[in-house]
């Protein structure tokens, strides 16, 4: 593949499923391909938890529950995966 994009997801599973995503993303992956990620950085302070109480109201609001939530922050990411071999 030359690319794959996840956006707003990888929160929603645990960490360790989270690893399985990435690892089978970067599997798929062609030579040279891009992987787009777009998740909260949970070291961004005021933003990332303005963000999170928004994403559980409406999860709340829209079907009644609000799920636990598996955040990283940026800083901490590419340990969980390492972006070189």
């Amino acid at each position: 593949m030359d690319a794959i994009v996840i956006l707003d997801v990888l929160h929603y599973v645990d960490y360790q499923s989270q690893l399985r995503v990435l690892d089978r993303a970067r599997a798929a992956l062609a030579a040279g391909g891009v992987l787009l990620l777009r998740v909260g950085d949970a070291g961004s302070g005021i933003r990332f938890t303005l963000g999170k109480y928004i994403d559980q109201t409406v999860l709340l609001t829209h079907h009644h529950r609000t799920p636990r939530v598996y955040c990283r922050s940026a800083a901490n990411g590419s340990k969980y995966w390492p972006l070189e071999d």
